[in-house]
């Protein structure tokens, strides 16, 4: 909510990704809801875009980002290169696993604390929130983690109407025909 990014779930072909940043858009969609590695990432190509340019080539650490991509990638080459890859896969790691984001790339770690501090001070604590939330949530037993999935206290069932039905078995865009045969 505090980078003010739409997050999507589904509707796309996640054959080859769980995510994906619509750059123009400014919108990402994920496979799954609550997927926190996957939005963490789009996230990342979020705040290289909007506080970055996406220039993470040219950031001090630009050589780690880019290791960080090949990492991820291997020989395919990512549309936007690997820096900008590493650079998502850094923010990932950072509100994952901070230890390694720091062990991967100290130069580029070091410089993203600092900006983080300055050049984004309206958003500065939002990573360290998620971090501190991702680490509850893996700190908790199994069965806690599991009923944090799950709805609890919904007074009244969601009924499923046959135009519902259709739209999810066959054809997604069904209710956009019905809005047109409606106008």
């Amino acid at each position: 909510e505090a980078f003010q990014v739409p997050i999507r779930t589904g509707h796309a072909d996640f054959r080859t990704r769980s995510g994906f940043f619509k750059v123009k858009e400014e919108v990402i969609r994920t496979e799954l809801a609550n997927n926190m590695e996957t939005t963490a990432h789009e996230i990342g190509h979020y705040i290289s875009k909007k506080f970055f340019g996406r220039r993470a080539r040219r950031l001090p650490g630009a050589d780690e980002l880019t290791q960080m991509g090949k990492d991820l990638y291997g020989d395919r080459k990512p549309k936007g290169g690997y820096a900008e890859e590493g650079f998502a896969e850094f923010v990932r790691m950072y509100v994952t696993s901070p230890d390694e984001a720091i062990t991967r790339a100290p130069i580029f770690s070091r410089f993203f604390e600092d900006h983080m501090a300055t050049g984004m001070s309206d958003v500065r604590d939002t990573p360290h929130i998620a971090r501190d939330s991702w680490q509850r949530y893996q700190d908790q037993p199994a069965a806690a983690r599991i009923l944090s999935q799950v709805s609890v206290g919904e007074t009244k069932p969601r009924p499923i109407t046959l135009d519902k039905l259709y739209t999810q078995g066959l054809d997604d865009l069904h209710m956009i025909k019905v809005f047109e045969d409606r106008m």
